[in-house]
């Protein structure tokens, strides 16, 4: 791996594990500085002060017992109309670090798997179902020798991360788009 992709990573191993102490420890529904972290590490679009007043809201709320993806999407797709798996899985695996990110780049390159037309009938229901077909794929992907060996390089590189494999194979697979 190339100098400037153990600096991308080591730089956002330190503002994940901000972003994961903080969480418990601030209201994140009106912190700004989380909130600016946030958005910035996890690349979230612009979109209205409602919604985002929104979004930290439901994050607030549900932090401490945990967030369904199902759930969490549909509140945020009833209330503004916009399918959010991206959205949806940050605030997820923020909370549960077992949760895989849902990265349009990583899930249709690796994957296969794209989030469901905005025409499509259903588009709700079929996001979830996007979403859980992913979790299934990435659990099997853990798996694979290939994704060991991802692991292994990620503890090679970054040892005593206290992290999840699963974010480290996230923080992999990102660096691979």
């Amino acid at each position: 791996m190339d100098k400037s992709k153990i600096e991308k990573i080591q730089s956002g191993i330190k503002k994940y594990q901000y972003l994961r102490q903080q969480l418990f420890v601030t209201d994140v529904s009106t912190n700004p500085d989380f909130q600016r972290m946030f958005n910035g590490f996890f690349r979230m679009g612009r979109r209205t002060q409602a919604y985002y007043n929104d979004y930290y809201r439901y994050l607030q709320q549900h932090k401490m017992t945990g967030i369904s993806f199902a759930d969490a999407l549909t509140y945020l797709y009833l209330k503004h109309g916009r399918l959010e798996m991206s959205f949806v899985s940050k605030m997820v695996a923020l909370v549960d670090p077992a949760f895989p990110i849902w990265d349009s780049v990583v899930t249709k390159g690796h994957f296969g798997i794209i989030a469901p037309n905005i025409n499509v009938k259903n588009r709700l229901q079929k996001g979830i179902e996007k979403y859980e077909q992913y979790r299934y794929c990435y659990d099997t992907y853990m798996q694979s020798d290939e994704a060991r060996k991802k692991i292994a390089e990620f503890n090679t590189l970054f040892p005593k991360t206290d992290i999840t494999d699963v974010k480290k194979l996230d923080f992999m697979l990102w660096q691979e788009r």
